[in-house]
């Protein structure tokens, strides 16, 4: 888990308020599932378009699959198992 998330630092992971900012998502060359409650707080933007923003900022990632995590607030708290069931179904897919 990485948290570069603030406003002042240069470079940024998980920024979706600033799409043109610079991410370090775009030095990933590994297959990727990236996912956020669907009531995550942390957010500031509809969860859905904060991963295609994401997804975006990825760049050249091979394969970058998305998740919304139904009923999900930033800590998954009470979607453990659903949030460990997406994670499973993407490494076998």
């Amino acid at each position: 888990y990485i948290d570069l998330c603030t406003r002042d630092y240069p470079v940024d992971v998980f920024n979706v308020y600033d799409e043109a900012k610079p991410s370090l998502l775009a030095k990933i060359t590994i297959s990727t599932l990236a996912f956020l409650g669907e009531k995550d707080d942390a957010v500031t933007v509809p969860p859905q378009k904060a991963l295609e923003i994401i997804k975006r900022k990825a760049g050249s990632v091979p394969s970058f699959e998305t998740r919304v995590i139904e009923g999900a607030n930033h800590g998954y708290f009470g979607k453990e198992r659903e949030m460990v069931r997406e994670i499973l179904k993407w490494l076998e897919a």
